[in-house]
């Protein structure tokens, strides 16, 4: 039986600690297994890798000696490794007291390879830099004008479908309209 693991996801959180997600499929069964990768580690994705070297870790400790305050973090960060989409969760903290009394996530968007993400704060800038290579850039084109050319011909079929149903009923009715007259 053979086994195939490939990355699927990358996720990076407010700390920077990076999960990533492989799916193993085997005997046709998929599953999936999420992992931390260390600093150390040379066998992980070297996407993952690249990430790591340009968004060093960050204290935990950091963020539970907020100051009171509302804050907006990108929460997490997450990358589809075939796609080369980014998504972005904000989440905001609401500070009082020195705990954090309200978190959520308050916008969340996706960056495609393509995108302008120039307004972007400086992590999702770094990670953007990153996975939207022009290789992504192209495979994503390709994906947009392969959807295009298909909903393209879905709506021709669609349309020679009711054109051809509206001339079968203007018939039934010039039909009907003689058969009365008659």
């Amino acid at each position: 039986m053979s086994r195939q693991q490939t990355t699927d996801l990358i996720e990076i959180t407010q700390t920077n600690a990076i999960c990533i997600r492989d799916i193993i499929s085997q005997g046709g069964v998929r599953r999936f297994h999420r992992h931390v990768i260390e600093a150390e580690c040379s066998d992980e994705h070297p996407l993952a890798h690249a990430i790591r070297d340009v968004l060093p870790m960050v204290d935990p400790r950091d963020f539970s000696r907020m100051t009171d305050g509302v804050k907006v973090y990108q929460d997490f960060i997450r990358v589809q490794v075939r796609s080369g989409f980014v998504r972005v969760d904000d989440c905001t903290y609401v500070v009082e007291d020195g705990q954090v009394v309200v978190d959520e996530i308050t916008a969340r968007r996706v960056i495609y390879p393509g995108d302008d993400y120039s307004g972007e704060k400086v992590k999702v800038r770094k990670v953007c830099e990153i996975v939207h290579t022009q290789e992504a850039i192209d495979n994503y084109a390709t994906i947009k004008a392969a959807d295009a050319a298909a909903e393209a011909k879905r709506v021709d079929e669609q349309d020679a479908v009711l054109a051809q149903a509206a001339e079968e009923f203007k018939q039934a009715v010039a039909d009907e309209v003689a058969r009365q007259l008659a």
